[in-house]
């Protein structure tokens, strides 16, 4: 997969391509430069930039300035109008605390109110970038076995997901209504 810079829409031939290097080489459909596109390390959204003097190519991902979790797992269910927003706490990190998660019921993360682009498991529970309005295999959820309150760490850059469960408390008749008596 990648990318070129075509200077018309109608011919794929006729662009800007890789050189091999990471340098812009013209491409016509007569000078026999190979189409050799740009690449991405990782799939998500970049900012990318083309200085035809230095031939330079830069891409700069784009962190989402908001990330949601919804799934059968979390009290929004798969009802995208009411996700649970996580707080952005560095350039590509997010977290939530006190998250109500289900046994055995899946969730992703979301960066817009669209199930389209979503970051799913990779299948080692890991975060990652996923752009399709179609479900696939690709189409990971995530899904712990213990139902809980938990914070969840989201790191897009570094790709990972921390779940960690927090602690309930029992009160009631028989415990006392004190919030500092409950049980654990």
């Amino acid at each position: 997969e990648g990318f070129k810079f075509l200077t018309q829409t109608v011919n794929w031939k006729i662009g800007y391509v890789n050189d091999g290097t990471g340098k812009l080489v013209y491409m016509s459909e007569t000078n026999g430069v190979a189409d050799t596109k740009f690449t991405v390390d990782k799939a998500g959204y970049y900012h990318v930039e083309a200085n035809f003097d230095t031939k330079e190519v830069t891409c700069t991902p784009n962190a989402p300035e908001k990330l949601y979790v919804w799934g059968a797992a979390t009290e929004a269910g798969w009802d995208n109008g009411k996700p649970i927003e996580l707080t952005k706490s560095g350039d590509f990190a997010y977290s939530a605390t006190k998250v109500q998660l289900l046994a055995n019921e899946d969730f992703k993360f979301f960066s817009e109110d669209s199930e389209s682009t979503a970051y799913v498991n990779d299948g080692n529970g890991n975060v990652i970038f996923f752009d399709s309005p179609t479900y696939s295999d690709a189409d990971k959820k995530f899904n712990l076995g213990a139902f809980g309150l938990y914070t969840l760490t989201v790191d897009l850059s570094a790709g990972t997901v921390k779940t960690e469960s927090g602690d309930l408390y029992l009160l009631g008749d028989c415990f006392g209504w004190d919030v500092n008596s409950g049980k654990q």
